[in-house]
């Protein structure tokens, strides 16, 4: 019972407060601001940009460096949406040392000075990469960099994550928590940390070449909104699918459920259910949801299942 008061609570307080994730283009899926290239020049994920050396953006339908699932790096599905960028947190061979690239965003609005923020984003460590790192983690500052005025590496970060991460083909999430000591402007992802101090596990040959793909880039005083108990496409019991999305969607469940128990919202925290068409299956155990008159963006579902058990899914229309 525990679960639908949580749920009935989550419901009223999100019509009047719930918060938004403040990161701009968070899966990299707009480039209508850019064109569609790799390199040092800019990331071409609309609002992001290389704040170090020469990060990388990852799109479907390319088949060389840059293709999504398959690129230059290796093979890897974006945790969402089918875009997503990558960075050398360490790197050996390199003219310039430490080598770090970084990617950085100009928030949607600036850090409120004395508020408690969450951050979570997605990484993957590429197939080339022979070995991983730690000190992967966030920065928020009030300068902008570029790629060749690089973010300062000075062993400190607002966010960081110390474990070795390993995982190929398998997107791991980063995740923390802080309290805004400025209004800051702007985000920064990357290691931020000295080689002295950055700890490596080789997999093969001598030298560290580290490079993780990164997807999902989520900020916001919504602790619900920017945390790792939800997928984009698989929650507990619960399945949706396709997604992305432009038409329709299935959600199936073990549990039975109901339309009347489901709910879209957009990342402004608005209710958007009115916009969808949902039809209920004679098993109780799948809906389905027309979506073509919702705007293309990202949304978060909340579903209860007949069991009282909450499930939060998150979903791209196209």
């Amino acid at each position: 019972m525990k679960n639908i008061f949580i749920f009935i609570f989550l419901v009223s307080i999100t019509n009047v407060s719930m918060a938004q994730n403040i990161v701009p283009n968070p899966s990299f899926e707009d480039t209508s601001n850019n064109y569609l290239r790799i390199g040092i020049d800019y990331i071409p994920a609309s609002n992001w940009s290389s704040f170090g050396n020469s990060p990388d953006f990852f799109y479907t339908g390319n088949l060389d460096f840059s293709g999504v699932p398959g690129n230059g790096f290796g093979f890897q599905a974006a945790h969402s949406g089918n875009k997503y960028c990558g960075f050398y947190s360490f790197l050996d061979n390199a003219l310039i040392h430490p080598y770090r690239e970084f990617i950085g965003v100009k928030l949607n609005e600036s850090l409120k000075k004395g508020t408690r923020y969450f951050v979570n984003f997605k990484v993957s460590l590429a197939d080339s990469a022979n070995c991983g790192s730690n000190n992967l983690g966030a920065v928020f500052s009030n300068h902008e960099y570029s790629d060749s005025v690089v973010a300062p590496i000075n062993n400190k970060a607002h966010i960081i994550n110390k474990n070795i991460i390993l995982e190929k083909n398998k997107w791991v999430s980063i995740s923390g928590a802080f309290t805004a000591d400025s209004n800051y402007q702007y985000l920064i992802i990357g290691n931020f940390f000295n080689d002295a101090t950055t700890q490596r596990t080789i997999l093969k040959d001598y030298d560290c070449t580290a490079y993780y793909y990164i997807d999902d880039v989520c900020v916001s005083t919504d602790s619900l909104l920017c945390n790792d108990d939800f997928d984009s496409t698989t929650i507990d019991d619960v399945i949706l699918f396709p997604n992305p999305a432009s038409e329709k969607i299935t959600i199936e469940s073990k549990q039975r459920i109901s339309k009347d128990k489901l709910l879209f919202f957009d990342v402004l925290g608005k209710n958007a259910t009115s916009n969808v068409v949902i039809q209920q299956a004679y098993d109780g155990h799948r809906l389905f949801v027309d979506v073509r008159n919702l705007a293309s963006a990202m949304y978060v579902l909340r579903l209860i299942d007949a069991e009282n058990n909450l499930h939060l899914l998150k979903f791209i229309k196209q």
